[in-house]
C-alpha cells in the first residue's frame, strides 16, 4: 500500500508555473521609468514652456515613455501563456 502521492512535474511551458526572470528585470526597469515619468510630468506643467528646465523635463519624459507599453506587453504575454502559436491557430 503506497501512502505517498506521486509529485506532479510542473509544466515547463511558458507562463505555466515557471518564472521568467527577464520579465522581472523588465518590470523593475519599467517601474523605475514610470516613477521618473510621473515626476517629470508633474514638474513639466510648473515651468514655462521653452525654457531649458522645460526642455530637460521633456527629454526625461520622452526617454521613459516606453515603460507603460512594456507593462501592457508583459501582461499580455503572461495572460496568453504557452508557447507562441501559429497565426492560423489563433484565428
Amino acid at each position: 500500500m503506497e501512502t505517498e502521492k506521486k509529485k506532479e512535474k510542473p509544466d515547463k511551458s511558458f507562463g505555466q508555473g515557471q518564472r521568467e526572470t527577464y520579465f522581472d528585470c523588465l518590470r523593475i526597469m519599467a517601474t523605475f521609468a514610470v516613477m521618473v515619468l510621473h515626476k517629470t510630468a508633474q514638474n513639466w506643467y510648473t515651468v514655462e514652456a521653452g525654457t531649458f528646465e522645460w526642455k530637460v523635463f521633456c527629454f526625461y519624459d520622452a526617454c521613459v515613455r516606453w515603460s507603460v507599453p512594456i507593462f501592457v506587453m508583459i501582461s499580455g504575454a503572461l495572460f496568453i501563456g504557452g508557447a507562441p502559436k501559429k497565426l492560423e491557430r489563433i484565428f
